[in-house]
């Protein structure tokens, strides 16, 4: 249900609606990743100056991690494209299962530690790592009860 102030429905049809709801998706998946994936309103210290800190460097390292990843999910999926041409389903490469398996590599890329080999063998497994998309899928979701979650404190106040 869409509520809005726009009355002349011939002006502004359902179907735009339609058409900017899907344009928004990519940033509400962007707010997920960073409220979940990362736990962006986890802090690890109390003060203000370190809450800071801690915002700006999760921030940081989730842009650099999502970057470094969107690139290496495009070559992964040219290389997959090839590789499954001739299968009856178009293959997509799975980004949530590639940014997990990116966690572990970034820190090595940072500093330096790992090269071109690094780089060819996460490009080899993201391009391994993919999943058919089938159009016209009509089943539908299983539902799970929301959790509420919470974060344990990282200090205990003192008395």
């Amino acid at each position: 249900m869409l509520a809005t102030s726009l009355h002349d429905e011939e002006a502004f049809l359902a179907h735009f609606f339609k058409y900017l709801y899907h344009l928004r998706w990519g940033i509400e998946e962007q707010y997920k990743r960073a409220k979940c994936r990362v736990e962006i309103e986890n802090f690890s210290w109390r003060s203000a100056q370190c809450v800071r800190q801690d915002f700006y460097a999760k921030i940081f390292a989730m842009i650099f991690a999502m970057n470094l990843t969107t690139i290496l999910v495009w070559v992964a999926q040219a290389i997959a494209d090839r590789l499954y041409q001739t299968r009856r389903h178009a293959y997509r490469v799975n980004f949530a299962n590639v940014f997990s398996k990116m966690k572990h590599a970034i820190a090595r890329l940072l500093l330096g530690l790992a090269g071109q080999e690094l780089v060819t063998a996460l490009a080899s497994a993201i391009a391994a790592s993919v999943e058919a998309v089938r159009p016209d899928r009509g089943a539908p979701r299983k539902m799970k009860p929301a959790k509420i979650q919470g974060f344990h404190p990282n200090f205990k106040r003192r008395r």
